[in-house]
C-alpha cells in the first residue's frame, strides 16, 4: 500500500517540495536518489504551504517522472 512522503530536492541556492506516494522510503530513495525524505513537516510550513505542495507537486512512484522530478539528476 502507498503512502505519501514529504520529500525535498536540494539544488544548492535551495530546495523542491513535493509529496512522492509510494511503499517505501527505500523505493523513492532507489529511483530519485538526489531527494531527501523529510520524516517531519518543517516548522515553518504552514498547512497551507502543505496543501499548495499536495495540489501541485504531488507524484507517483510508478508514473514516468514529470515535473521538477523528471529534470532533475538521478
Amino acid at each position: 500500500m502507498k503512502r505519501p512522503y514529504l520529500v525535498v530536492y536540494d539544488y544548492g541556492m535551495g530546495g523542491v517540495w513535493g509529496l512522492i506516494a509510494a511503499r517505501s522510503q527505500q523505493e523513492i530513495l532507489q529511483k530519485y536518489p538526489s531527494v531527501k525524505i523529510v520524516e517531519t513537516r518543517p516548522g515553518w510550513m504552514s498547512d497551507a504551504d502543505y496543501d499548495n505542495i499536495l495540489l501541485k507537486s504531488s507524484f507517483d512512484i510508478d508514473d514516468e517522472p514529470c515535473g521538477w522530478l523528471a529534470k532533475m539528476e538521478r
